[in-house]
């Protein structure tokens, strides 16, 4: 079946026709300019105090291994009901942990709300 023909680009006063998005080539947005869901929710200030506070806590150590804590994660992430800015909901991570966390928690929930992998059913049954 085909696809509507594109129409002209939303920017004000441009008459080219649009290719994405609702606008051509030229007065594309930039990604940056579209944040997520997830950073819209965030209250900058809250998030720079909370994020300090948790660093210093943790005496910017990472609480895994001990490592320099360049990163601050949330224990119980946002999509599972943590506080987006209770220090007890927060911890100092150093990247390599942060990145290994984030994965595991991608592993059990499931890619994009499907189940969990054979694989993440497989590592679940080794943790216990």
């Amino acid at each position: 079946m085909p696809t509507r023909p594109k129409g002209r680009c939303t920017y004000q006063g441009c008459t080219a026709k649009a290719v994405k998005d609702g606008r051509c080539a030229q007065h594309q947005r930039p990604a940056w300019s579209r944040p997520s869901a997830h950073t819209r929710q965030l209250d900058p200030i809250a998030w720079r105090k909370a994020r300090q506070a948790a660093l210093d806590r943790d005496q910017h150590r990472c609480v895994r291994c001990g490592r320099p804590a360049t990163e601050v994660d949330h224990i119980w992430e946002i999509a599972d009901g943590g506080s987006l800015y209770d220090l007890a909901n927060l911890q100092s991570l150093c990247h390599d942990c942060h990145t290994a966390k984030t994965l595991a928690a991608r592993r059990r929930r499931g890619h994009k709300g499907q189940g969990p992998s054979l694989a993440a059913r497989i590592f679940d049954q080794l943790d216990r």
